[in-house]
């Protein structure tokens, strides 16, 4: 790799943001966001203008401005209808809304395929809404993307070109929204698990991170391919350790036997540990164990409590307050919530200092508890 390469490679990556991770909504959590039946009453409801959710007419407008229709009016829906009935039951329409003089039929779709009879809900609409101009006789169809052949005279409307008008409109009129509503977590909630089936959907952030990796896959599978040298670099700092101990406890203490590679998915849990021999003790019938640890970003000293009969180990909390109760100090629990009492970044430690630390610990254990 040349130092050219390698420059571009670390500026690159330290302009890089990445994804944050995003947490489920709760409607993805119960799989009920997939389930046609429950988008279409949730549909309803949020363009129901008199309905208590807080928006007032929002969501209907909200629907209007995704389909790029231009309205003169203010639209407020009069009546909104769920499975509306087509010549005796032969096919029903997902939602109808009326207005004074203006309709809209939707047809909602997530995953399936478009085998409804389009033709019978036109029908249908133009023999109960004569009243109603044929011009203002609105046909959706929403969706997750637009179909190969979309039906006419729908028009096509995103449930997530819906959801991001509706959220605009919703920042725009704080005022009359929903902040202290019922049903406002459960309608933002709904949203999110719109949006979230939307599989083209990808954030800038996404898209920068994919380009990198394209850009970038041969250096970052030399890096991924240098695990194993991490982790026998770190066995070998530890047998070193080992070796610098005290010759009292350095062969007796960490038999090379209890010397392990730590596979880890993430980088800084890279290395290997090695966990000591029982260390008795008399009259509490506890069995302490000590590792070892060298890792890519740090080392550490743990200590766990053994019951002897029946045997079980004790809880991190108990083990602290009993190390305490022996005038033990700096205890910590390190992120994996083990009882840590020494912790130090490798990128600065020899294997001198970190078995001098071992050998202090070990003799304060044997003189305050055993």
């Amino acid at each position: 790799m040349s130092d050219l390469n390698l420059q571009k490679f670390k500026e690159a990556l330290a302009s890089l943001k990445f994804p944050s991770p995003r947490q489920k909504t709760f409607l993805e959590i119960i799989d009920l966001h997939r389930i046609e039946s429950v988008s279409s009453k949730v549909l309803a409801y949020l363009l129901d203008s008199e309905a208590n959710h807080g928006l007032g007419n929002l969501g209907l407008l909200a629907l209007i401005r995704a389909a790029k229709i231009k309205n003169k009016r203010i639209p407020k829906s009069l009546k909104v209808s769920t499975e509306y009935p087509c010549d005796g039951n032969k096919g029903r329409i997902d939602i109808v809304v009326e207005m004074q003089d203006q309709l809209i039929i939707i047809e909602n779709k997530i995953a399936h395929s478009l085998n409804n009879p389009f033709d019978l809900y036109v029908r249908q609409c133009i023999k109960d809404f004569r009243h109603i101009n044929p011009d203002q006789r609105l046909y959706i169809l929403m969706g997750n993307h637009l179909p190969k052949n979309l039906p006419k005279p729908f028009m096509f409307v995103s449930h997530s070109d819906f959801g991001k008008a509706l959220v605009s409109l919703m920042h725009k009129n704080e005022n009359t929204l929903l902040q202290d509503n019922y049903y406002s977590t459960f309608i933002l909630d709904y949203i999110t698990a719109m949006e979230s089936m939307n599989k083209k959907s990808v954030s800038t952030e996404e898209q920068n991170l994919l380009e990198f990796c394209v850009d970038n896959y041969e250096i970052l599978e030399t890096l991924d391919s240098q695990r194993e040298v991490i982790r026998q670099h770190a066995k070998k700092m530890l047998i070193e350790t080992i070796e610098h101990l005290d010759a009292t406890i350095a062969g007796n203490l960490f038999p090379s036997s209890n010397l392990k590679l730590y596979k880890s998915d993430y980088w800084r849990w890279l290395g290997a540990y090695s966990i000591s021999i029982p260390i008795k003790t008399k009259g509490i019938r506890y069995d302490i164990y000590l590792s070892i640890e060298w890792y890519l970003k740090d080392a550490y000293v743990v200590i766990e409590f053994w019951k002897r009969s029946p045997e079980y180990q004790v809880a991190s909390d108990d083990v602290i307050n009993m190390l305490k109760d022996k005038g033990f100090k700096n205890i910590m629990l390190n992120e994996r919530n083990e009882v840590t009492l020494y912790q130090h970044p490798t990128k600065n430690l020899n294997v001198e200092k970190f078995a001098k630390e071992i050998s202090k610990i070990h003799n304060r254990i044997m003189q305050e508890i055993v």
